[in-house]
C-alpha cells in the first residue's frame, strides 16, 4: 500500500479525472480530529460527486463530497483544505484523504476497489 500525495496545483484536474473513474462505486466516509479521534460520517454509500471549490483562494480551498445511500443523501464539505492524498494498493485507488489546516482528515475509502456494478451484490445489500 502506498500513499500519493497530489500536488496543489494538479487538485482540480485530479478530482475531475478521480470522480469519473469512482463515480458511484461504494464508500466509507470517516473524519479524524486533530487529536486523531474517528467518527464515522456515513458507510455503505454510493459515491455521485467530489467538486473542488478553489475560487475563495489559497488559503479556503473547499471540497464538497455527495453520495447516496438507498433514499438518503450524503453530503460533508472540508474546509480549508490543505492537502490531498490518494492512497493505493497494487496502482488501484484505495481511498482519497483530505487534510484541512485545522488538522482534521476526512478519509473517503471504498469498500471495494472495482465499480459497484461488478460486485454483483457482495458488498451491499441494496437494491
Amino acid at each position: 500500500m502506498s500513499i500519493q500525495k497530489i500536488n496543489g496545483n494538479e487538485w482540480k484536474n485530479f478530482i475531475d479525472s478521480f470522480i469519473r473513474i469512482h463515480k458511484n462505486w461504494y464508500s466509507d466516509l470517516k473524519e479524524f480530529d486533530d487529536r486523531g479521534r474517528e467518527r464515522l460520517i456515513a458507510d455503505n454509500f454510493r459515491l455521485k460527486e467530489i467538486a473542488l471549490d478553489l475560487e475563495k483562494g489559497e488559503n479556503n480551498n473547499v471540497v464538497y463530497i455527495k453520495g447516496q445511500h438507498q433514499d438518503m443523501e450524503i453530503s460533508q464539505v472540508v474546509i480549508n483544505v490543505k492537502n490531498i492524498s490518494v492512497e493505493k494498493n497494487n496502482s488501484a485507488d484505495e481511498s482519497i484523504i483530505f487534510g484541512s489546516a485545522e488538522g482534521q482528515i476526512i478519509l473517503l475509502k471504498f469498500r471495494a476497489t472495482q465499480p459497484a456494478e461488478g460486485l454483483d451484490g457482495i458488498v451491499t445489500d441494496e437494491k
